[in-house]
């Protein structure tokens, strides 16, 4: 028996950054289908540099606090393709 697997090229991954004083940032958004904009619940988001990562909620949503720099942010959701992205994280100048 063949299992069907749904096979997305992307992930709609929407980011937002937030800078503190203290060189620390926050990575947070949603992981939805491309095509249809369902939220994919348990989508696992990693940070490769440090070996950290969270999983989405029940909203889809996750969050990761983490310090200013440049990484790759991978994320993956069974039955669709990894999604890697660059990302810089910088301080916000006022």
């Amino acid at each position: 028996m063949q299992l069907f697997q749904k096979n997305v090229k992307f992930f709609s991954f929407v980011l937002m950054f937030f800078s503190f004083v203290n060189a620390q940032s926050s990575i947070s958004g949603n992981v939805s289908d491309s095509e249809t904009g369902e939220l994919l619940v348990g989508a696992n988001i990693t940070i490769e540099e440090t070996s950290t990562g969270t999983s989405t909620n029940s909203s889809g949503f996750y969050s990761i606090d983490i310090e200013n720099g440049e990484y790759n942010v991978s994320v993956s959701y069974i039955g669709y393709e990894d999604f890697p992205q660059m990302l810089q994280l910088m301080e916000r100048q006022i």
